[in-house]
């Protein structure tokens, strides 16, 4: 799915807690997971997490592994025991996280910290990752799902403003059936969008169709068109003019300078970043007026 804000894509994440939920911990095992030999992953999991990565979701491991700094965990025994996980999952993670604050550590610098769960820093820090690693996607919370056995882990998803899935019911595939769901309508979204490209549907019955399959609000729908191609045109830069809308580079912009030099983009408000288009002569690695963006044709 395409953001009608941005212009990049719209991934969904399945953010994991590892201990108890992806591979048998404490309560299951009755001892800590300490060394790479104790590491054990749930029947079914590996192939649980690849069908969600079939249906194009990002997948992160989230753990808070006190016991390094109480003293209980070799740092370098976690991070094996962390490698050991992804090799049985059949390396199925985008990243995996651990924070190794604990808030029993004897100075301040181990026991306070924005990363231990039921903080959201972790997840906030692998999503930056993630969009640094895959330039064009972004990870809105509202189409994330975060994973676990504890009370902390439910919390982090509440203040990461995640949907939470407990995790013998996501062993058991309950929310499997959620995701594929959601990605049968995104296909029937882009058959219907690539249906209007060509001309064998309206604009009008593109929004009728997207309307009774997905659910969404009409507005949203006018948007999802929009960025997609639909009511869209390729023009040449130099016919832009100030606050016009525009894309570039998979990311929407708003003209907010022009001159016989030069033509300013800025991404509108809450996301950064601008970009500048100048008339040749150009130093080398500048654009120059013949770059083609898209608008809405009105």
């Amino acid at each position: 799915m395409i953001s009608a804000k941005t212009g990049e894509e719209m991934i969904p994440v399945l953010y994991v807690d590892i201990d108890d939920t992806i591979r048998k911990g404490y309560d299951t095992l009755g001892r800590f997971v300490n060394h790479p030999s104790d590491v054990e992953v749930f029947e079914g999991v590996a192939d649980l997490l690849w069908k969600y990565k079939d249906l194009g979701w990002r997948i992160v491991g989230v753990s808070n592994q006190g016991g390094i700094t109480l003293g209980h965990l070799d740092p370098d025994d976690c991070f094996a025991a962390m490698i050991e996980t992804s090799v049985q999952t059949r390396q199925a993670f985008d990243k995996l996280m651990w924070c190794q604050h604990h808030p029993d550590a004897d100075t301040p610098e181990m026991a306070v910290c924005w990363c231990r769960k039921p903080k959201a820093g972790m997840v906030i820090e692998a999503a930056l990752a993630l969009a640094e690693k895959h330039p064009g996607e972004i990870y809105p919370p509202h189409l994330g799902v975060f994973v676990g056995d504890r009370p902390e882990d439910q919390e982090c998803a509440t203040n990461a403003g995640l949907a939470f899935v407990d995790a013998v019911e996501w062993r058991a595939g309950k929310h499997l059936e959620v995701a594929k769901e959601g990605a049968a309508i995104e296909r029937h979204r882009e058959t219907v969008i690539r249906s209007v490209q060509h001309g064998v549907m309206s604009t009008d019955e593109a929004r009728e169709a997207l309307g009774m399959s997905s659910k969404l609000p009409s507005d949203y729908l006018d948007l999802s068109l929009k960025m997609t191609g639909v009511k869209t045109k390729t023009v040449p830069v130099y016919t832009l003019e100030v606050n016009d809308e525009f894309v570039f580079d998979g990311m929407l912009y708003v003209v907010t300078h022009k001159n016989e030099h030069e033509i300013k983009g800025q991404r509108p408000s809450p996301y950064v970043g601008s970009v500048t288009f100048y008339k040749p002569p150009v130093d080398e690695g500048r654009s120059g007026w013949n770059t083609e963006v898209i608008t809405e044709d009105n």
